[in-house]
């Protein structure tokens, strides 16, 4: 099973990522994500975000599974399940979204676990039940990697868009309208509700 650090190292030797392009989250984004979703997320997951949880190069650039927009995936994906199944398939209480590649779809797994992610489930819109894909987060990374490594190996006509949105990702968390935004964010959460 691969670790973070693991990750990371293959996502430089195949060429996915670049120092300037991988980028973790910090210690304060791991636990304002806890706390926004209300849950404590496994040792092995926050290990992920801790090595590439903001960007990952190019792989799976166009996915919304990094922070910060893991803030707000639960929310779309309760908004999706009662849209399309009308109240009669809800998420667990403990599950973390963790990926929706499409807007009719979303992948999570159960918090219960404080050192491992547990199986991950899909939903695809109006499926009508959750299928179970993988046993773990990590297994998930790692059996869907091989697909990316090939596309960067037979140089694809789309890595070279993958690499270019990548680097506007970085650009984007490097820029201080980011961090002011995100600065604002944290004050205003942090006053006390009426």
């Amino acid at each position: 099973m691969l670790t973070g650090r693991e990750f990371v190292e293959r996502l430089l030797r195949t060429g996915l990522g670049s120092p300037d392009t991988i980028i973790g989250c910090t210690g304060d984004e791991v636990r304002r994500l806890e706390k926004t979703v209300g849950l404590n997320l496994p040792e092995r997951y926050k290990d992920f975000l801790r090595a590439a949880g903001k960007c990952a190069g190019a792989y799976d650039v166009d996915g919304d599974w990094l922070y910060p927009e893991l803030l707000t995936l639960k929310e779309k994906a309760v908004k999706l399940l009662n849209l399309m199944e009308n109240g009669k398939l809800s998420l667990p209480e403990k599950a973390f979204v963790c990926a929706m590649g499409t807007p009719e779809g979303f992948a999570f797994f159960e918090t219960g676990d404080p050192l491992e992610t547990g199986p991950i489930f899909s939903y695809y819109e109006e499926d009508g039940h959750f299928t179970r894909g993988y046993d773990s987060f990590w297994e998930m990374l790692e059996k869907e990697l091989p697909t990316a490594e090939d596309l960067q190996r037979t140089d694809s006509p789309g890595m070279s868009g993958r690499h270019e949105r990548a680097r506007r990702r970085v650009r984007k968390f490097k820029s201080l309208w980011f961090r002011v935004i995100d600065y604002l964010d944290s004050y205003a959460k942090s006053l006390p509700r009426n």
